[in-house]
């Protein structure tokens, strides 16, 4: 299995885990409209793997091609380390408030695809960088969500003022 076929397949495990972590989160949170927030952004979140894995079926028939620079796997591991840190939280049966899971979400969906753009697409296969554009956008919209409901709650966001 190619380095890149393998980041897919590990990226669209992340998808699910942050859609796993929403879900979660929206029955702990004890705010509903910060919980319905939680459940729209799990659902898009599986929405995001199952094109990944679409991804990845296209990409593993085609795995002698580099599409994506060295270094592209290390940057998954930031959202991989939230999403372990969030997920322990919750198995331990610690009280999460809207305000702490909104600034977590926020700093996980921070670390998510767009972290890529900063890494070479070395061949331009048009599959995998409008997949690559569509999950950067998605995680742009979805911390822009999280800020503005952090934002309504009167809370400052992660490392804001």
């Amino acid at each position: 299995m190619s380095d890149l076929v393998r980041f897919v397949r590990d990226c669209c495990n992340l998808e699910r885990r942050l859609g796993t972590l929403y879900s979660r989160l929206a029955e702990t949170v004890g705010d509903e409209k910060t919980a319905q927030l939680f459940v729209t952004l799990a659902g898009e979140e599986e929405s995001h793997a199952q094109s990944l894995e679409l991804l990845r079926r296209l990409l593993a028939r085609s795995e002698d091609r580099q599409l994506l620079a060295p270094g592209a796997q290390a940057d998954a591991g930031h959202m991989r380390r939230g999403l372990d840190t969030a997920l322990t939280m919750l198995d331990a049966g610690k009280s999460i408030g809207a305000a702490e899971a909104l600034r977590l979400t926020i700093r996980i969906e921070s670390s998510g695809f767009e972290t890529l753009g900063e890494n070479q697409i070395i061949d331009g296969d048009a599959e995998f960088e409008r997949t690559l554009r569509m999950l950067q956008v998605a995680d742009q919209t979805h911390r822009e969500r999280l800020e503005a409901r952090l934002a309504a709650l009167g809370e400052a966001p992660p490392g804001g003022s």
